[in-house]
């Protein structure tokens, strides 16, 4: 199991730390996964770009493949329930494809 321990035992002398802590740093989490999340659309808005100019299709099975095969594996190692997991990323490689079909309408019509 690999989650970040936040909160231990306080007889043991370690530090407390509120529930309003833990919901701080759930708040700052979720801003990294927005962040990073806009970053992967930058990056996949770029891959629309290049596919448009060689003239290649949107779909990629055998890269989709590969995106979730290896995101189940770290699913895996992070000790998560990779069916969560596997939803999540299918409706991020969604939001990619939709992302790149507008690209590539936008470049055939230029």
């Amino acid at each position: 199991m690999r989650y970040v321990t936040v909160c231990r035992n306080t007889t043991e002398g370690d530090t407390y730390v509120s529930l309003d802590d833990l919901r701080k740093q759930i708040d700052g989490v979720d801003t990294r996964i927005i962040e990073l999340l806009a970053q992967r659309q930058g990056l996949s808005v770029a891959v629309g770009q290049e596919k448009a100019k060689n003239k290649q299709a949107i779909s990629d099975s055998k890269r989709e493949a590969a995106v979730m095969s290896r995101m189940r594996q770290m699913a895996q190692e992070y000790d998560l329930d990779i069916p969560t997991v596997e939803r999540i990323y299918q409706c991020i490689i969604a939001a990619s494809k939709s992302a790149q079909e507008i690209i590539t309408s936008y470049e055939e019509q230029a």
